[in-house]
């Protein structure tokens, strides 16, 4: 029997996803607001700035832009935050990527997504502003990409993906 390495990650991966939809999703959630949407050409000009062009990984051709505000309501809403750390177990990859579902189960795409460091996993979001914002999922906490950059944790940033 050939075993398919792919396709068994694949399934781990999507039921990853829905238990962390499921076990938070409720119909109180309001949906970010879309504010402005921005092409893929554009959002990737924004993002070089912060990550090497070749690292980044879009996944649509057009994305929708919210306000910081009504991200950090419905990051908040979603009580990821809320979650225990467990080291190596439940750590910032599961945090990140189970926020970053929050925002993927939506019907329009966001320019929401998770950003990686050599030493930490968090997400990233540019607003209709146009600006960066780096979130910590474990705490909910949002910060002006410029405001962080002497945090180590944070930079560099070596891949992202929205």
């Amino acid at each position: 029997m050939n075993f398919d390495v792919y396709n068994w990650i694949k399934k781990r991966y999507k039921s990853f996803i829905y238990s962390q939809y499921n076990k938070h999703f409720s119909d109180e959630m309001s949906n970010p607001n879309e504010l402005g949407r921005i092409p893929i050409k554009r959002l990737k000009e924004i993002l070089k700035e912060v990550c090497p062009q070749e690292h980044i990984q879009l996944s649509d051709w057009t994305f929708g832009l919210t306000s910081m505000q009504y991200g950090k309501r419905f990051s908040k809403d979603t009580k990821i935050q809320y979650e225990k750390y467990l080291k190596e177990k439940r750590d910032c990859d599961n945090f990140s990527i189970a926020l970053y579902s929050y925002w993927n189960k939506l019907l329009e795409q966001f320019a929401f997504g998770f950003a990686i460091t050599d030493t930490h996993q968090f997400n990233i979001m540019v607003d209709q502003k146009e600006r960066i914002w780096i979130i910590e999922p474990q705490t909910n906490t949002w910060w002006k990409i410029e405001d962080i950059r002497h945090m180590a944790k944070y930079f560099p940033i070596r891949k992202i993906q929205i």
